[in-house]
């Protein structure tokens, strides 16, 4: 819901440094930076709009932009 605060959590198999994490609002067509430098496996994020149905995460080591990852399924974010 818009407003709210969530957290994005991760884990990975070997270190990959901070991440920077990415939504996409449109199924992955397009991206938007909402961190650029987690590090601890969880982020606090502040749900913001607009609101969609076709939402994902991506997850980009900012020390090797091979080492990649996105949400398994789609997360809607809805008005309040």
């Amino acid at each position: 819901m818009i407003g709210a605060t969530r957290n994005i959590t991760w884990t990975s198999v070997g270190p990959v440094g901070p991440v920077k994490i990415e939504l996409s609002r449109d199924g992955g067509s397009t991206w938007e930076t909402i961190s650029h430098g987690a590090t601890n496996g969880s982020q606090k994020w502040k749900v913001s709009g607009p609101a969609s149905n076709q939402v994902s995460i991506r997850l980009v080591s900012r020390y090797n932009k091979a080492v990649i990852d996105v949400s398994d399924a789609n997360i809607a974010i809805e008005q309040p």
